[in-house]
């Protein structure tokens, strides 16, 4: 890796610590996408008729306690 503004980054092998400033180091990196699940408000129905809203990853989830 090339060094930014007088600030070391090195690789995860180095016995160094991986930067001065990290920010430095990873500036212009992209996320991946399509990789994280979709996030939903899930609509949660119980047996006992009791109702309620979470975040999930599926949309409805019913249980029966």
């Amino acid at each position: 890796m090339q060094a930014r503004h007088g600030f070391a980054c090195f690789s995860h092998l180095s016995k160094r610590p991986i930067a001065f400033y990290p920010p430095l180091c990873y500036a212009g990196r992209v996320m991946k996408t399509a990789i994280h699940p979709k996030y939903y408000n899930a609509r949660v129905s119980c047996a006992c008729g009791n109702k309620f809203e979470v975040g999930s990853t599926k949309e409805k989830i019913e249980v029966e306690i």
